[in-house]
């Protein structure tokens, strides 16, 4: 494959999907995005509305993409754990079915599937790589580490796809605001406590606009020697472990807010120590993450600040 001109996003109206679909966009591919409630994103050429879970839902989507980025998800951990048949039909069948529809092409797309640091579950050993063992503690990660073994799978069947281990990825406004980042900052606008759960988890975060530029990285890479990248896992991470508590007193300093930390029992599904290895996509893609956390918590308080305040 010499040259991408369509790239298919699934989870369109999600908070991944949107932004990679403006990114893609904006770098001039043609772009076609798969939204369950028929929700059009702005930057798609097309939008097709698609149950994940219903194969034959996907004869509708288009023939001739060059790049499947699969984003749709049952992507917070404690919905997953509170709705786990609903996390398997749409994690793990989903897959299979983008999966097996990729290869019932005539011309099967790259599937780039964005998995999650959940699936290495508790460290026993940081930073973590790529060759942690796998234990994932949460329906969740379980969810996604099936996922990646149905892809490892169809490899005998021809299937390409790379694989994309998540840290928590920060810096949408459209971010849940159940999400820790999201709800200190909006915690602390609005006077009231922050929430920890547990106290004493170290955790590591990737600014949203360091995401995207690894993705479109990794087409890159893959468009110049698709074998040096073709079925290969790669964390997306920065590398670098905060205390959420630190995180927590970091917002509220920056804020000038009166709101205060407060720890509740920990969430015995929730990992408590992630902190990322990024060596392999440094040395194979040229990822560096370019937004300094400090400098990236300003400009998201800021830009929490003014949608609050300036509500849609």
């Amino acid at each position: 494959m010499s040259l991408v001109t369509a790239i298919l996003v699934t989870g369109g109206e999600g908070v991944l999907g949107w932004h990679l679909a403006e990114k893609f966009r904006e770098a001039g591919y043609k772009v076609f995005t798969t939204t369950k409630n028929g929700e059009r994103p702005k930057y798609t050429s097309r939008n097709y509305t698609l149950d994940i879970r219903d194969r034959s839902s996907f004869n509708n989507l288009p023939r001739d993409v060059d790049i499947a980025i699969h984003a749709a998800a049952i992507s917070r951990v404690g919905v997953a754990q509170t709705n786990p048949d609903l996390c398997l039909k749409v994690n793990v069948e989903g897959t299979l079915n983008l999966a097996e529809w990729t290869l019932s092409l005539e011309r099967p797309p790259l599937l780039i599937f964005l998995s999650s640091r959940e699936v290495y579950g508790e460290a026993s050993y940081v930073p973590v790589d790529e060759n942690h063992p796998t234990n994932p503690i949460s329906v969740y990660g379980k969810s996604k580490l099936m996922a990646e073994n149905i892809l490892h799978d169809r490899k005998k069947h021809g299937l390409q796809y790379i694989i994309i281990r998540l840290t928590n990825v920060y810096g949408s406004t459209r971010d849940y605001p159940d999400r820790v980042i999201p709800s200190f900052i909006i915690n602390s606008l609005k006077g009231n406590p922050l929430i920890i759960y547990g106290g004493g988890q170290i955790l590591d975060f990737l600014h949203l606009e360091d995401f995207l530029e690894g993705i479109l990285k990794i087409i890159n890479t893959f468009l110049c020697d698709e074998n040096k990248v073709l079925r290969l896992t790669f964390n997306f991470c920065s590398g670098i472990g905060y205390r959420l508590t630190d995180v927590a007193k970091l917002i509220l300093k920056k804020r000038q807010s009166n709101s205060v930390i407060k720890v509740e029992e920990n969430r015995p599904y929730e990992t408590r120590t992630f902190i990322g290895d990024n060596s392999k996509a440094r040395s194979l893609l040229g990822i560096n993450s370019q937004v300094n956390f400090d400098k990236g918590i300003t400009e998201y308080i800021e830009r929490m600040r003014n949608l609050i305040n300036n509500p849609l």
